[in-house]
């Protein structure tokens, strides 16, 4: 059985041992052969507009049809509604952007596997190459090249070439070696322009361009002339000010981006599944699927993310292609794509010390499992059931059922004052902690500002 190493936690001490889950592949028990992994992440990708879990739009067919044998998390969350933090909080299996804790390719790497990585993601590199928080363990890492960006210098590499490196990668991996591949889709993030053959849904404006940011910049831009002193910092005051700009949209305006958004998860689907029919030769495979965070899409006059904790922007789909020892389907308590790391290396037989993730095996977590979330000005604690959210600013903590009221609109914190209490003591210890996390969320925040991706 192989180890983890972790110098920066113990030192040089040994790593205490953790017995190992034995896993199901579709029935049917694994092989000798330590399985392959393969991580597929969508950026931008909300759970809500995904078909298999209850989407009136067919948007994810084939993933759909694929994970119909493995494991579906009804309630899974991104630690952070960003991709900066959330990548590399799913990469480590941590909430504290420590860039000293090792990265799930540098344990797959220390224990056998190849690593490879086909992304597509302005925030994983500079001009000068890969970014290092997001390369670190991986042995082949295929990145868009820097000059492969778009209108809002974001990158342009689409889903069809992901694709296209992906299986060019798999075809070269014919050895006994298990191996470890990681995939980033930006589709289906803005500007929303799917190819014209997806575009499958209604559209009531067919002529509006999908490109929302340019309008919502304008409208941004024009607000802070026409304003005074203190009305520009009212404006600056909220969190990703030119985000909430989305008044300006029309119902038929605001139905035809969500309609060219769904184009876009459609088209990735078409993509993914190409890889995915690939792998079926590959030999015992876990494939884990997820998005980074979520979207808001015209809700409250709101676009974009990186600005709440609200459902719209932190739930997620997560989908296992294994069942577990249960043999469960599809799992409804809550869970978090934090759990990705502790997972695969359950899966790997790769022996680890629990204490140092925030995550857990998605098959040991327990049903009354809550999650913690922290961003921006606000923090949140939730489980299958209820979600409390409390301001940094002092403001009146909110409580929502999220079982009957996932998009959180009616505040039931004075009705059910007993559960908001203890849920908000479960938040304080949670927060305390991770102390250093409001600091480090401001850091990500301002160097966002910096190049111009929130305002």
């Amino acid at each position: 059985m192989r180890t983890v190493r972790a110098t920066w936690w113990v030192g040089a001490g040994v790593v205490a041992l953790l017995a190992c889950v034995f896993w199901v592949v579709i029935g049917t028990k694994a092989s000798d052969r330590r399985p392959n992994v393969v991580v597929i992440m969508v950026d931008t990708l909300r759970r809500d507009h995904v078909s298999l879990y209850g989407y009136s739009h067919n948007t994810t067919p084939h993933i759909d049809a694929f994970f119909a044998d493995g494991t579906t998390f009804e309630n899974a969350t991104s630690p952070a509604p960003c991709t900066v933090p959330a990548v590399k909080q799913v990469l480590t299996g941590a909430r504290d952007f420590d860039d000293r804790r090792p990265r799930l390719a540098e344990i797959l790497k220390d224990n056998g596997y190849a690593t490879a990585a086909v992304v597509s993601q302005h925030h994983f590199r500079t001009l000068a190459g890969a970014r290092p928080e997001y390369r670190r363990g991986f042995e082949h890492f295929d990145i868009q090249r820097a000059n492969q960006v778009d209108q809002h210098n974001m990158t342009s590499r689409d889903a069809t070439e992901v694709s296209d490196l992906a299986i060019a990668w798999l075809d070269s991996h014919a050895t006994a070696q298990p191996f470890f591949l990681w995939l980033h889709y930006f589709d289906p993030h803005d500007p929303y322009e799917p190819p014209a053959s997806y575009r499958t849904f209604p559209a009531p404006d067919p002529n509006f361009s999908g490109d929302r940011r340019t309008y919502l910049l304008r409208a941004f831009k024009q607000a802070l002339e026409k304003a005074d002193d203190r009305g520009k910092r009212a404006i600056m005051s909220r969190p990703n000010p030119y985000a909430q700009f989305g008044v300006i949209f029309s119902p038929e305006q605001v139905a035809t981006l969500r309609s060219y958004y769904d184009a876009e998860i459609l088209y990735a689907d078409a993509q993914i599944n190409r890889v995915l029919r690939r792998l079926e030769a590959m030999g015992p495979t876990l494939v884990v699927f997820t998005s980074d965070h979520g979207e808001r899409l015209g809700e409250e006059n709101r676009w974009a993310h990186c600005q709440s904790v609200h459902s719209y922007e932190i739930d997620v789909p997560l989908m296992l292609s294994w069942r577990g020892p249960n043999g469960h389907a599809r799992i409804d308590h809550a869970v978090s794509t934090l759990d990705i790391v502790p997972t695969v290396l359950s899966a790997a037989g790769v022996r680890f010390e629990a204490s140092h993730f925030d995550g857990q095996n998605l098959f040991e977590s327990s049903d009354d499992r809550m999650i913690f979330t922290g961003w921006s000005r606000e923090f949140a604690i939730q489980d299958a059931n209820w979600k409390l959210i409390v301001p940094t600013s002092g403001e009146p903590a909110t409580l929502f059922d999220i079982r009957h009221d996932p998009y959180q609109s009616r505040n039931l914190a004075q009705q059910e004052s007993e559960r908001s209490a203890k849920m908000f003591q479960a938040l304080n210890n949670a927060i305390n902690e991770h102390k250093q996390m409001e600091s480090r969320i401001s850091e990500i925040l301002d160097d966002l500002r910096a190049i111009g991706y929130i305002r």
